[in-house]
């Protein structure tokens, strides 16, 4: 891995963890120090992220981390909610039943991290519990469209369950998702997982509104 791409992997993970939050600034002085290497690969490593819509720059002020208007959150995560409800519904049209022990596992380990109230683990196990049915779609392209788009709001899932008491209607929301590929139900699995993303993105933007008071 070359040096470029050690810094956008770095930076773009600590986007995604929440590390660095919408908003802070990035200074590129400080790269160059903690990889021990010229300004050109860390250049190189921002304007990728800034194509991606993870980074803006700024004439006077430099390099931030961007955060998103409540327009854009809207517009991504209602595009998600297509595009990866369409992909559970072809993960489960093309399922043999030898997984279901498998996702039961993951419903079991997202119930557990709930009662716990481990944030992380939750966290954890959600993206292996979605990558599941992205994966198994057997559609490349739009695996690839997806995960850019998520990638784009991976900062803010650490909102969506700070409001603990979405938890347990999430759970339900997987579990209606869990029951439909048992049955191998390609319509009732995208129904639910359509529903748990809008759900999300609904949360995500009545916690950010202005007027919002449960922050």
């Amino acid at each position: 891995m070359s040096i470029r791409e050690k810094i956008y992997k770095k930076v773009g993970d600590d986007i995604s963890n929440g590390k660095l939050v919408p908003g802070e600034r990035l200074l590129e002085s400080k790269l160059v120090k903690e990889f021990r290497c010229s300004q050109s690969p860390v250049r190189e490593a921002l304007r990728q992220l800034e194509t991606e819509g993870l980074l803006t720059f700024e004439k006077n002020k430099g390099c931030t981390i961007r955060k998103l208007s409540i327009q854009e959150i809207d517009d991504i995560f209602s595009i998600i909610a297509q595009l990866e409800s369409c992909a559970a519904r072809q993960c489960t049209e093309r399922a043999t039943g030898a997984d279901v022990p498998y996702l039961r596992n993951l419903h079991d380990k997202l119930r557990s991290a709930a009662k716990k109230q481990d944030l992380a683990k939750w966290l954890q196990i959600n993206t292996e519990y979605h990558n599941f049915f992205a994966e198994r779609a057997t559609n490349k392209t739009l695996c690839e469209i997806l995960e850019n788009l998520k990638r784009r709001v991976y900062q803010y899932r650490h909102i969506t369950i700070r409001i603990a008491r979405h938890l347990d209607q999430y759970l339900k929301h997987h579990e209606g998702m869990l029951k439909g590929y048992e049955a191998m139900d390609g319509k009732k699995v995208e129904k639910y997982m359509k529903l748990h993303i809008e759900t999300l993105r609904d949360v995500l933007i009545s916690y950010l509104s202005p007027e919002s008071n449960i922050k």
